[in-house]
Parts: C-alpha cells; structure tokens; sequence
C-alpha cells in the first residue's frame, strides 16, 4: 500500500525538520566566465564614430548611413533652397525617376561644395531631398498665409559653387531670402495658354453640339 508522503506545515517546526538534511549549495562566479563586453567600445570606422548608439546600430544594420536620409546643416540646406529654385522642384510634378537624377545633381554640387572647405561629403538618398521638399512647401505657405518672411538667422549658402557666409548683421530679421524661397516655385499646377485656350474653345463649342443633337 502506497504511503502518502508526510504533509510539509509552514509553521516553524516541520519546515526546518523537512530542510535539516539538505545541502547548500553557493553559486559563485567563475574567474573563468567571459567578461560582458560593451559593443559601443569597440573600435569602429571613423564615420561612425560621432553617430549615436541608436544611430550606428541603425547604420550596421540596413548598412546605410543615417546621414544620408536627411538635410541638415546650413551648407545642405541653402545648397538645397538654391537647387529647388534653379531646377523648379515641386512635389506635385516629381516623379522616382526625376529624384534619382535631381539627388545625383544635388550630391555633385554637395561634394564640390565641400571640398571648398575640406569638409567630408555624405551623400543623400532620394528620400531626403523628398522629405525635405515636403516640408519646406509645408513652411513657404505658412510664411505665406501669415506675411511672415523674415530670416531669423544668419545665412550660409553656396554661390557659384563656392560656400561663403555672409554679413550676420545684414542677414538676421531681413525678408529677402524667404521671399524670393516663397516666389521660385509655384505649388499648384498652373495650366499653360494653350491649355486654357483648348478649354474655352470646348466650352464654347459643346452648347452648339448639343444643341444640334436635340
């Protein structure tokens, strides 16, 4: 006959009685054990080493470089303002094809723009140069609802290629960069005259048509 086993008690007694012939057992670690080893210590290539932990490990991982997907800096952003102006870029008539060859155009210009001032070049992804359009027309009809066209902020741009700075003083609280930034590029389609012609003419004719129809 099967016996059942002796009922352990939480009360003081039973439980030491139950534990009095058991062995300890003290875990200690061994000098042998690997180390933990930092990852973000270990040594990496130069261009990685003033991105951010998240953004090295975003880098290694899809093996693009996190710069390449944003316009920043004031030497991208009025080469980018310059290059909207001259070649027209307006969300609404860009197409892949078009952003391909527009940010091979822009990287030139970046790179020849750079090598003025012996800076290092990272060149862009279409994506970039896409977002960036998005939110500048985003920025030019808001400073063009409120009448607001002031720069707060001294400009740095490329002229002929060659990156110079202008006067500070002559740059801050002036109008004229975000009014000519507001009036290069329209964002909505205009129609051209031959356009607008063919559709006065069709409107013209259509109640003739229709009357002889009737």
């Amino acid at each position: 006959m099967q016996q059942n086993p002796t009922p352990v008690s939480t009360s003081g007694g039973n439980i030491h009685a139950f534990f009095k012939d058991r062995k300890t057992i003290s875990i200690a670690s061994s000098s042998n054990s690997p180390k933990a080893i930092d990852a973000f210590q270990l040594p990496v290539s130069p261009d990685l080493q003033r991105l951010t932990k998240s953004q090295r490990i975003f880098s290694i991982a899809t093996r693009t470089d996190i710069r390449s997907l944003t316009i920043s800096g004031d030497i991208e952003f009025y080469l980018f303002m310059q290059l909207r102006a001259e070649r027209g870029w307006a969300s609404f008539k860009m197409t892949s094809h078009k952003w391909v060859a527009e940010t091979a155009e822009f990287n030139a210009r970046l790179e020849k723009c750079n090598a003025e001032a012996n800076r290092q070049t990272i060149q862009k992804n279409p994506r970039a140069l896409l977002d960036k359009l998005l939110a500048i027309e985003i920025k030019v009809m808001d400073r063009i609802a409120t009448n607001n066209y002031k720069c707060e902020y001294p400009l740095t741009v490329c002229v002929n290629e060659v990156c110079v700075e202008f006067d500070i003083t002559a740059a801050r609280n002036s109008e004229t960069f975000w009014k000519a930034a507001c009036a290069a590029v329209p964002l909505v389609k205009t129609e051209d005259k031959t356009e607008a012609d063919a559709k006065v003419s069709n409107s013209v004719r259509l109640p003739r048509i229709t009357k002889l129809i009737i």
